[in-house]
């Protein structure tokens, strides 16, 4: 059983070991981009395709390693299950505290090779209105590609997702079980 759970709570904080990974392939992609646009710069024939590859991906990759570096020195916990919900800060458009009451339907599903817990919400419109603008955006962006509205991933969580998903659904089950 996950050693941060107790009968009452699960907290879990990033793996710093995983971040870092990640950290140095966001910081790859941008010196790749960094090398198209400077190719681009030298070479007539595909130089227009090849800045603009260069630049989206110092600008994609650019701002995932910010976003990176940040959780590296931040000491707020990724995910926390509790008796109140799911409180997810896992992700640049992670969206806070989620009440069991407001959860539909968890699911453990693989996208892309990436493992997910996928949270469906009843009223899906209500949650993305309490969101901030760009967390609203990049979330409907989202939902088009994947198969629930909060989706967490195993990315930089240090403990297996089907773990922490049988945490989740236990929780879920006890909060629907006493509904009406």
């Amino acid at each position: 059983m996950l050693e941060a759970y107790n009968e009452n709570e699960l907290v879990i904080h990033s793996s710093s070991k995983k971040v870092f990974v990640l950290v140095i392939a966001a910081l790859a992609f941008v010196v790749a981009g960094g090398f198209l646009f400077w190719v681009g710069l030298t070479d007539e024939e595909e130089s227009a395709v090849l800045m603009v590859v260069g630049i989206i991906s110092i600008v994609f990759f650019g701002l995932c390693l910010l976003y990176l570096v940040f959780q590296l020195f931040n000491k707020k916990p990724s995910l926390i299950v509790n008796d109140e919900g799911v409180t997810d800060n896992s992700s640049a458009i992670s969206g806070g505290l989620i009440p069991w009451q407001d959860i539909e339907e968890i699911i453990l599903y693989d996208y892309m090779g990436q493992r997910f817990i996928g949270l469906n919400l009843y009223d899906t419109e209500a949650y993305l209105a309490r969101q901030k603008s760009m967390t609203r955006m990049l979330m409907k962006a989202n939902r088009g590609l994947v198969r629930a509205t909060v989706n967490i991933t195993q990315a930089s969580l240090p403990y297996p997702l089907e773990e922490v998903y049988e945490v989740m659904m236990n929780k879920w089950e006890n909060v629907h079980l006493r509904q009406p």
